[in-house]
Formats: structure tokens, C-alpha cells, sequence
């Protein structure tokens, strides 16, 4: 798991950050800022794309090797055509990698929407790119506007209520934070110093933090 691969020191980190930052406002810069705003613009559609492909699973189509997308088109019951709209789509984002034959395979970003990978991401394209979630999106210019609650606003009552009046969406919503938890973890149990607690409540997983700080007792509360 996540939890258990060595993190690299803080410092090193924010260095790597530092120049990924860097690196990205170059790209900006080397093109007009129309360019750079389109892309900005734009990144709705590639969620939309990475939200169907999860959807479809068609990561977990691709794992025993390169695919047409004729073959995935059977595989997902998706029309051929449409879904080869996709996966151009995605080997653009360098989601996927496409060969000479046509054949459509797995990058290393790509991998990550597996269902059995490390830390599966599928999950959260499946939250963020859900009808639900884009409608209360939608209304971020009336909270703006208003300082009000967009779920509620849409719903008639607050996000946590309406979990529990969908579970199908807070089922997406809880797979999607169980899989950014174990991808945080590591780095936030390296990274704070937990020497002036005596006993440390964890809602998921009190073996990390105790494998971490040993002298500390750790708990899991009760419902």
C-alpha cells in the first residue's frame, strides 16, 4: 500500500514542486495567452472523457495488453466509433498510448484508473465527472454571488442529507475519499510531527499511525 512505500524528505519535495510549478508556467508562457486560456477552458472536457472511460472501465479492458477500439467498443457494449473518439481523446492527455496498428494501450497514467491499481483514481473521475457533482458545480456563480450553499440550494438540503437520501452517489463520494486518503497518508504521517499527543484517534487506518509513532496510543472511534 501507499502507507507503507518510503516517502522522500519534505525538502526534496517542495524542490520537485518548486520546479513542476515552474514548469507549468513556462508551458503557459510559450504560447499566447489565448492558447493557454482555451486549455484552461477546456479542462471540463477531459474530465467528461476521464469519467467515461472510468465509467466503462476501460482501463481494466486494457490490462492484459493493447486493444482496437472495435475490441473495446464489445468488450464496454460502447459504440466503436465513439469510444475510438474517446480513447484519441485520452492518448492526447498521454492517458493512453496508441501504436502504428491502431492498438490502444495503458500508459503509466493511464494504469492508475484500474480498479485493482495501488491507489485506484477511477474513483474519483467517476465523483468528479457525475451528473451530481457537475449540477452543484453548476451553481458556483449563485454561491459566489450569494455566499450560499450550492447543495443545498440544489437539493433542498445539505450535501450530507442527500447522501444519505442517494447511495449510489455517496457510495462514488466515500470510494472516491477512501482512495485519496490512502494516496495522503504516507506523506502526512512523515511530514507532522505527532509528539504532543498522547492518544491519536484515526477514523481508517490507526495501524499506520501507530506503525509510525509506536509510543503513541491510537484509536478508532465507534459509531
Amino acid at each position: 500500500m501507499p502507507g507503507d512505500a518510503k516517502v522522500p524528505p519534505a525538502r526534496l519535495v517542495r524542490l520537485v514542486e518548486g520546479v513542476r510549478a515552474r514548469v507549468g508556467s513556462l508551458h503557459r508562457k510559450m504560447v499566447p495567452p489565448q492558447v493557454a486560456m482555451i486549455d484552461l477552458i477546456s479542462g471540463s472536457m477531459v474530465t467528461q472523457a476521464l469519467y467515461a472511460a472510468a465509467k466503462l472501465g476501460i482501463a481494466d479492458v486494457l490490462k492484459d495488453g493493447p486493444l482496437r477500439a472495435k475490441d473495446i467498443a464489445d468488450r464496454v457494449h460502447a459504440h466503436p466509433d465513439a469510444v475510438n473518439r474517446l480513447m484519441r481523446a485520452l492518448a492526447s492527455q498521454g492517458v493512453f498510448r496508441v501504436d502504428g496498428q491502431g492498438r490502444y494501450s495503458l500508459t503509466a497514467l493511464g494504469r492508475t484508473l484500474r480498479s485493482d491499481a495501488e491507489v485506484p483514481m477511477g474513483s474519483m473521475a467517476m465523483m468528479v465527472g457525475s451528473p451530481e457533482h457537475w449540477e452543484h458545480w453548476g451553481h458556483l456563480l449563485d454561491s459566489v454571488r450569494d455566499g450560499g450553499d450550492a447543495v443545498s440550494k440544489v437539493r433542498g438540503m445539505d450535501v450530507w442529507a442527500y447522501f444519505e437520501q442517494n447511495r449510489s452517489y455517496a457510495e462514488v463520494f466515500n470510494t472516491a475519499m477512501t482512495s485519496m486518503s490512502a494516496f495522503a497518508k504516507a506523506p502526512v504521517l512523515a511530514a507532522y510531527d505527532f509528539s504532543g499527543f498522547r492518544k491519536i484517534v484515526d477514523g481508517r487506518d490507526p495501524a499506520a499511525v501507530a506503525g509510525l509513532r509506536p509510543s503513541r496510543r491510537v484509536a478508532t472511534p465507534t459509531s
